[in-house]
């Protein structure tokens, strides 16, 4: 599907030019590596202090494909060239006063927008570098109409962050990826991630990649990927580790968590029987706080790219956003049974279309996620029909949107 000329005409100016003509789906290292081996992704940051410190240097590397990145690179290569060339974008607020319909995350620009409906206007525009979120990429909305927003990085540059945001858009509470079972002696904590989740009981930070060392006095060392986990209303609490990499996982992308604290994600690794696939599988952490039960769901391979991982229907339906393919598949809540799978969401006329992640409003009728080729993508489930919302606050590609009220 194409988006009209209108539309494009409309997205040209958000996109800047070489992100619209450059734009490609193929999947990032998807090849046939052997049960055992390490991705670029995982043995190029084994070691302390190995992780790039800064926001520019972390898209820089996921560009060159050093380390893995939220989307497609094709994509990152056109969102640092546009940094390189753009370095700041100031989002005014434009509708002050009206009902915020969608939140939506600018990524790069560091924003959390809250928007009216069909993402037409801003009603709200949070730069979250100011509260120490860097790279914003997940937005997902809970039963009580905050906003939860999942950083890359955090203040210190050394691991990512779950916030919460109140319905103005104002700064709750953050949870920012540590050391795990506090620290005593010293500490040292390095690590990226793309989303979080949340449900009455827990918060959970998606760690792509960590590396942890303790010491008091002797020194103990940690280093993969998966997840942290704090109690809800405890973020100045010591998060607890979930070492997903145990299971031949190479990166973790992402994730959503259930009312029971199972964790549902996506992830990039190999098969460890012949032919030895490698790509993007789906999987599960059954009552991740307690015996922690890895589940695999859709072997490697079964996605084109990792996208958004969204519990809703209260509870009943899981979502996963295949970037590639430009779908999201739809899943019933025990069980995992295959449903309808929405899509393909739009593309323009250079041939770019980048659903990233989103979820449903409270009726689940529609549908929403963040494009990184520079637009909203917005769905009606029962028809399946698409249209794209494009405009100038989505400078960089948004990769988050979430409706409020939303359906968990």
């Amino acid at each position: 599907m194409r988006l009209s000329k209108a539309t494009v005409k409309v997205a040209s100016f958000v996109v800047l030019g070489a992100m619209l003509a450059a734009c490609s789906s193929s999947p990032q290292g998807v090849g046939s590596l052997p049960s055992g081996s390490s991705s670029l992704t995982q043995s190029s940051h084994m070691d302390r202090g190995n992780m790039p410190h800064g926001p520019m240097e972390l898209l820089k590397q996921q560009a060159e494909g050093k380390i893995a990145g939220p989307v497609p690179r094709a994509r990152l290569r056109e969102q640092l060239k546009q940094l390189e060339q753009h370095p700041k974008l100031h989002i005014p607020v434009r509708h002050d006063g009206k009902k915020v319909a969608e939140w939506v995350t600018n990524t790069n620009y560091s924003y959390l927008l809250g928007m009216t409906k069909n993402a037409k206007a801003n009603v709200v525009a949070t730069n979250t570098q100011s509260n120490g979120c860097y790279y914003p990429v997940t937005v997902k909305v809970d039963h009580n109409g905050h906003a939860w927003v999942a950083c890359e990085y955090n203040s210190s540059f050394e691991g990512g962050a779950a916030q919460e945001y109140s319905s103005n858009g104002t700064l709750m509470s953050s949870y920012n990826a540590g050391p795990p079972g506090g620290c005593s002696g010293s500490c040292y904590f390095d690590g990226y991630g793309f989303d979080q989740g949340e449900n009455s009981s827990i918060v959970v930070d998606e760690l792509s990649y960590y590396f942890a060392e303790s010491c008091n006095p002797s020194c103990t060392y940690s280093s993969g990927n998966g997840f942290e986990y704090w109690p809800v209303g405890s973020p100045s609490s010591s998060p607890t580790i979930i070492n997903t990499s145990v299971y031949g996982i190479e990166t973790v992308y992402y994730m959503d968590v259930d009312s029971s604290n199972n964790i549902y994600f996506d992830y990039f690794g190999c098969q460890n029987v012949y032919p030895y696939t490698c790509g993007y599988g789906l999987a599960e952490i059954q009552d991740a706080t307690g015996s922690q039960t890895f589940v695999s769901i859709l072997p490697e391979g079964s996605l084109g790219f990792a996208g958004g991982v969204y519990v809703g229907g209260g509870g009943s339906t899981l979502s996963v956003t295949d970037q590639d393919a430009r779908t999201i598949a739809q899943y019933s809540l025990p069980g995992l049974t295959a449903g309808a799978v929405l899509g393909p969401t739009l593309e323009n006329a250079f041939g770019c279309g980048d659903p990233v992640s989103g979820g449903y409003n409270k009726t689940d009728t529609q549908q929403a996620d963040g494009d990184a080729c520079g637009w909203v993508d917005q769905g009606v489930v029962a028809s399946n029909k698409w249209k794209a919302t494009a405009g100038i606050d989505f400078t960089g590609g948004p990769e988050g949107a979430a409706f409020t009220p939303s359906d968990k």
